[in-house]
């Protein structure tokens, strides 16, 4: 089941976008291995939970919160697996899903630039607003020109 909600993560959407910004001019937070769903040109970073950055411990506190609100609205515990930023310069994300690595997954979008596809159902981006949906749920993501938005990939407790 794909759960939406709009204006979540508004309060610090400013934030976020100015950390991954910060992050773009870091090489070694750029993302290296080779996709087969990607097509065109998408900035990807490196699991955040991974690699020490300017704000991390700040970072942190609100992912905190929030996974701890995803997990009352599935009613399960879930522990963070994988946390990135992505940009899609201008390139698309062809049907994939996450299944091979987590169990449950989150999209932060932090602006109104593109959409994601699950099935029958389009999210459109929107500044804020947070889908959630079980890993094995296939999405993709149409061709887009600055579309930025946070994956969170989590594993059951």
């Amino acid at each position: 089941m794909i759960i939406t909600h709009n204006d979540f993560m508004t309060p610090i959407v400013d934030k976020l976008n100015d950390l991954f910004d910060n992050l773009k001019t870091d090489d070694k937070m750029k993302n290296t291995y080779e996709s087969n769903v990607v097509v065109g040109d998408i900035w990807d970073s490196v699991n955040l939970l991974n690699v020490d950055f300017d704000g991390k411990e700040e970072f942190f506190k609100w992912m905190l919160g929030y996974s701890h609100l995803i997990s009352l609205s599935i009613l399960r515990q879930l522990d963070y697996k994988y946390i990135h930023f992505v940009d899609y310069i201008d390139g698309e994300m062809l049907i994939h899903n996450h299944e091979h690595a987590e169990h449950y997954c989150a999209l932060i979008y932090l602006n109104d630039t593109g959409s994601t596809v699950f099935d029958d159902t389009t999210v459109e981006s929107k500044v804020g607003r947070v889908v959630q949906f079980p890993a094995h749920a296939n999405h993709s993501s149409p061709k887009s020109q600055g579309k930025r938005v946070l994956v969170l990939g989590y594993k059951y407790k």
